[in-house]
């Protein structure tokens, strides 16, 4: 909903029927260190008055936490944890987070999977001091990125070993890597998050629901059979017409889950 203003993108979504936003901290919507107390106080009301859930994903743009560069590194570091404490004032439990990935393509994998856990160690001392969950998030099979497949999330997730962190399966990035439902299916016992948007796992795109080649009836058929408690966030993207793909995203998967039940 970049094409609104933040509150009113968040009113038309309650206004369809969404019962759960996830707030991206960028632009252009949110700059942590310019999104004062009194926005942080006026948009905790408006989640409150919506009765909406709401998660936030933190600043990625431009960043990159397992940076060989050390100055990068700590500037990455430190705009996430500007996320976690907006997450604190907004009352909201979960922070999604990107891992990082190589500098370089030169670079060595296992230098950039050290730092990366050096980064998210310190980034979970900061989830546990505000009281916060960080969703580690599965990436595009693309140069340079380190955490594409279910073993990366699960082995990631096995070495920081802290209930401050779950793991997070975006579809339409695992449709790029393998079938996603055994995507998910192998990330069942670290699932605590999830990202759904379509494409045709040719490329990174964040298609509306029904728009590529992923079967969301076995996703979400996956998900039902495994009393899955966590949140099912929409990603679909498109900026010419934001508020119609919205409706047509609810109204896809509201038939699909009631679908579920015949």
């Amino acid at each position: 909903m970049w094409d609104l203003p933040l509150e009113e993108g968040i009113e038309t979504l309650a206004k369809i029927g969404y019962e759960c936003v996830e707030i991206w901290v960028e632009p252009p919507h949110i700059i942590p260190s310019k999104f004062d107390l009194e926005r942080r106080r006026r948009l905790r009301n408006l989640l409150r008055k919506l009765n909406l859930e709401a998660t936030l994903h933190s600043c990625s743009w431009d960043l990159n936490i397992a940076s060989l560069n050390p100055s990068i590194r700590k500037t990455s570091v430190r705009l996430v944890e500007e996320s976690i404490d907006l997450a604190e004032d907004l009352e909201v439990e979960l922070v999604v987070v990107h891992p990082g990935r190589m500098s370089s393509s030169k670079g060595s994998r296992e230098e950039t999977y050290s730092i990366l856990v050096e980064a998210l160690d310190e980034l979970k001392e900061r989830a546990q001091a505000k009281g916060t969950v960080l969703a580690l998030e599965n990436m595009e099979n693309r140069q340079r990125e380190i955490i594409t497949t279910p073993v990366d999330l699960r082995q990631l997730l096995e070495t920081l070993h802290s209930n401050r962190l779950v793991g997070l399966v975006d579809v339409a990035h695992a449709n790029m890597v393998l079938d996603p439902s055994r995507f998910l299916t192998e990330c069942l016992e670290i699932l605590g998050h999830v990202h759904v948007s379509d494409n045709n796992g040719s490329a990174p795109v964040h298609l509306p629901l029904g728009r590529g080649s992923i079967d969301f009836k076995k996703i979400f058929r996956i998900l039902a059979k495994q009393r899955y408690g966590g949140k099912v966030i929409v990603e679909g993207f498109n900026s010419g017409n934001s508020i119609g793909s919205a409706r047509e995203d609810f109204e896809f998967a509201s038939d699909l889950l009631r679908s579920l039940d015949q």
